[in-house]
């Protein structure tokens, strides 16, 4: 009995511990693929997708007084599962970044948000990471 209970209390520890964003297609999209939308929100999400759906991942910078905080363009350490097939960088820091789904399993997608400040004024240490999991099923 105990083993079971352990086991009950995992799963649902384990279900609470990962919030999962089932994307379902709407019914003008049950024909065709499916495309998600990340922005800088969606940070520590788990997304749900299939083979032939788009993520597009798009991120804004942030000005301030005296530092302007500029995105990398997202990447994933998965290609054999997600492949990019658009990315920039702008100008004024925004970026983003387009990728179909090809493979099964699991994948992710990571950026860091950075700081660049005006020659009289420090950035704070520190270097903010952005990441998404991605299931495909």
């Amino acid at each position: 009995m105990i083993g079971r209970v352990s086991r009950i209390t995992s799963a649902a520890l384990l279900a609470t511990t990962l919030p999962v964003l089932a994307v379902t297609p709407t019914p003008a999209a049950a024909d065709g693929p499916t495309i998600v939308a990340l922005q800088t929100g969606d940070d520590g999400r788990t997304i749900m997708v299939a083979p032939g759906d788009e993520i597009h991942v798009r991120f804004f910078a942030r000005h301030a007084e005296h530092e302007d905080w500029s995105w990398d363009v997202p990447t994933t350490g998965s290609p054999d599962v997600l492949y990019q097939t658009h990315s920039t960088t702008e100008s004024n820091g925004d970026s983003s970044a387009t990728y179909l789904v090809i493979g099964q399993g699991l994948g992710d997608l990571t950026a860091h948000r950075r700081c660049g400040a005006d020659e009289d004024h420090r950035c704070p240490p520190v270097n903010l990471p952005w990441k998404v999991l991605v299931f495909v099923r």
